[in-house]
């Protein structure tokens, strides 16, 4: 696998890397406040830890060397920092890559901001607060059951229970301290054109914006592709690069990726670095079928919920997201749903680099009030902007299977705030598909979805062997359609983007969960994999399908991982099932 120019494993915001940072994962200072009575004790200038923590796993989990069940609503984590006094002449910001619910930031006592939400980069900018020497940072982190906040697969209840897992309070993701410089590359867009060989890049800059030049290289497997220089007007410049001459594709499990150099000038002296990369390769719909680089694409995608044993909703280390994408490949699909979770960004750099598909999801929220519709969108939005730049994710699913919008199928209200959550997405990114209500029922979408356990191939074959039998909503399930009142089949490609859910229960002990009747022998469970596999590839219009799931998580026990994400059964026989 090669490794692009700007990948550090300690660094997460892989697109986008200056070589100025600290990355603060391991032992914090932790405390559980029950009663949230932290700020009257002066938790924010500091307090005597009940526990150290190991960021950035969940107080609840093994991995953190906390492993407390019982739910607390209320965390406080602290460590010191050194700042030494050059340090001082740059913009000092502390983000946090994933932290569940409400997070407040504390420095030397003093509270810097409060952002909510779970799902995207947090950025602080705690230049004003620090000094030379050491510094005080204290984060308070809250959290609850309201079905109003975006949880995904965390449950609402003090109990696991179907297809909902242990809540994730506090921190989840890495956490890290950069030093930028005043005069600096703010943001970076980067959109390739396949057809006409070209990339565009929309380049955002602060601080003294008068008499500055931005310089771009361009590498490909080493070689300098483009080497150019551009005057800036204003807070921004839009360039765009021919790269006819080296012309090179990302696809499907054959991945070609440019490395990108961008530097800020002030006369002849560097103001800031940039490094990044990006694939170029086309995704669009016509007559019915998706396309990739203008060839019909078949996606074989794996439901990956991003949990595990030891360490929950996050990896127990970085090279365990590769092995994930590694071990997809080996068992035979080309991509995978995320789902209900927006992974690490080092997921999908893995997934850039060896061409592995990723449709980009958004966590759930369950209740659907005018607060909840706001946050959600915020979220959102920031999610996209997040990973716009990864060629790996060719599919937004803002929502799945009517969850949070229950009563869509009559609710105009609902209908509208799917609709511009739709149109929000593709202004956002007008270059991929997006999926209204990805499983049932559809409003404005660009593929229709559909999700069915059944777990006869014979039948699961009969209710959707014609375009007719899937539209009119009238096969036995659980749900009421695939469409909404109000919105007919247009055309769109046909996926059945949840099917499978096997539960295997060989060594299983305890509660277990799954689609189905369990099986029990390894030749029992491939057989009818078998023919729930073939039961779809043999319908000539479906163009994919996405089998549940990567992994056993908790009590749900239908993974073709175990737990502890080890393979459960020969891989090769599932590739083999899949390549017929």
């Amino acid at each position: 696998m090669k490794e692009m120019k700007c990948f550090r494993e300690d660094y997460p915001r892989v697109q986008f890397f200056r070589d100025s940072y600290m990355n603060l994962d391991g032992k914090w200072d932790f405390i559980l406040d029950y009663d949230n009575q932290g700020e009257n004790l002066g938790y924010p200038k500091g307090f005597h830890a009940d526990y150290e923590i190991l960021v950035p796993f969940a107080y609840n989990c093994e991995a953190s060397l906390v492993n407390i069940q019982k739910k607390c609503d209320s965390v406080w984590y602290q460590r010191t920092i050194h700042i030494l006094p050059e340090n001082l002449d740059y913009d000092i910001f502390l983000h946090l890559e994933g932290s569940d619910y409400l997070t407040t930031l504390y420095v030397n006592g003093y509270r810097v901001d409060q952002q909510r939400g779970c799902t995207y980069r947090q950025s602080y900018d705690i230049t004003s607060f620090v000094h030379s020497g050491v510094n005080l940072i204290i984060i308070h982190c809250e959290d609850s059951f309201s079905k109003e906040q975006v949880r995904g697969k965390q449950r609402w209840k003090d109990q696991n229970f179907e297809c909902y897992y242990e809540e994730t309070t506090g921190i989840y993701k890495t956490i890290w301290l950069e030093y930028a410089p005043k005069t600096r590359i703010e943001d970076l867009k980067i959109d390739p054109d396949f057809h006409e060989k070209s990339v565009s890049f929309n380049v955002s800059v602060s601080g003294v914006t008068s008499n500055l030049k931005l310089q771009v290289q361009i590498h490909l497997e080493n070689q300098l592709v483009s080497h150019t220089e551009y005057k800036i007007e204003g807070n921004a410049q839009k360039m765009k690069i021919s790269l006819e001459d080296n012309f090179s594709v990302w696809d499907v499990l054959s991945p070609s990726l440019y490395d990108v150099t961008v530097r800020l000038y002030s006369q002849e002296e560097i103001k800031d670095e940039i490094l990044s990369y990006f694939g170029v390769r086309s995704i669009k719909i016509k007559d019915s079928y998706i396309y990739l680089n203008d060839r019909k694409l078949y996606q074989r995608l794996l439901l990956d919920q991003g949990y595990w044993r030891k360490s929950g909703y996050t990896a127990p280390y970085v090279e365990a997201l590769l092995s994930d994408i590694k071990m997809m490949i080996q068992m035979g699909f080309n991509g995978a749903r995320k789902h209900q979770k927006i992974e690490d960004e080092r997921y999908l750099y893995y997934a850039d680099v060896l061409g592995f598909l990723v449709w980009g999801e958004m966590p759930s929220m369950y209740e659907n009030t005018i607060k909840s519709r706001q946050q959600f969108i915020e979220e959102w939005k920031k999610a996209v902007h997040q990973q716009y730049n990864h060629p790996s994710i060719i599919v937004w699913t803002p929502f799945n299977e009517s969850w949070g919008i229950e009563s869509i199928k009559t609710d105009a209200v609902q209908q509208d705030f799917v609709n511009q959550v739709y149109a929000i997405t593709k202004e956002l990114d007008p270059n991929r598909p997006v999926i209204s209500n990805d499983g049932w029922e559809h409003t404005t979408s660009d593929i229709l979805t559909l999700h069915h356990y059944e777990q006869d191939g014979l039948k699961l074959h009969s209710y959707y062997d014609s375009v007719e039998k899937i539209i009119s909503g009238i096969w036995p399930a659980h749900h009421k359609g695939a469409y909404a009142d109000g919105y007919t089949y247009q055309g769109q490609p046909i996926l059945i983007s949840e099917f499978g859910g096997c539960a295997f229960t060989k060594d299983i002990v305890g509660a277990s969960w799954g689609y189905g009747k369990s099986v029990e022998t390894e030749d029992l469970f491939l057989k009818r994999f078998e023919e729930l596999i073939d039961s779809i590839t043999s319908i000539p219009f479906i163009c994919g399908y996405c089998y549940t799931q990567l992994s056993d998580v908790s009590q749900e026990v239908n993974g073709l991982l175990d737990a502890d994400h080890n393979f459960k059964f020969d891989p090769s026989k599932l590739a083999s099932i899949q390549s017929k």
